[in-house]
């Protein structure tokens, strides 16, 4: 168990907290309504599920440590370690999000057979850094969105 002191000199206090976890992230389902003006009785129901089952949080990482994958081979380790599909890889560079791969835009496609640190050098020609956190977008098997934790793809 850990423990938090705080040491007020000015009041001579001194005070064990016993502080919170953080908060997690578990698969849940969403009602939203699409169109609440016209049809306020209609809901949608959406499933968000999460990498871990168990759930995350803030503090949780998921480490891609095997080595500089092409952009394929990416998409393809999520389909081989977790059983999900990849649709999207993005990643912030400065204030822009650029797409690595988006299977809904012909463009990124050509990235496909192209290693990761080559992708990440044409957006950013000065980056020497061992890693990256990429953005995926995940569907698991029914169509459900998947949320993860962090991820940081490793270089070497």
């Amino acid at each position: 168990v850990h423990r938090d002191y705080q040491a007020n000199l000015a009041q001579g206090m001194f005070i064990a907290i016993d502080p919170e976890g953080p908060p997690k992230s578990k698969t849940r389902t969403i009602k939203k309504k699409p169109d609440p003006v016209d049809h306020p009785e209609y809901e949608e129901e959406e499933t968000i599920a999460t990498i871990p089952a168990d759930g995350f949080t803030l503090w949780d990482k998921i480490v891609i440590d095997a080595g500089d994958l092409t952009v394929q081979e990416l998409v393809d380790w999520w389909k081989t370690n977790h059983n999900v599909t990849c649709s999207a890889i993005s990643v912030q560079i400065g204030d822009a999000a650029m797409a690595f791969y988006n299977m809904f835009m012909p463009g990124t496609k050509k990235n496909l057979p192209l290693k990761m640190s080559e992708v990440y050098r044409k957006y950013d020609p000065e980056f020497k850094g061992p890693y990256f956190c990429p953005a995926c977008s995940l569907e698991n098997e029914d169509g459900d969105e998947v949320e993860t934790p962090t991820v940081i793809f490793k270089f070497a």
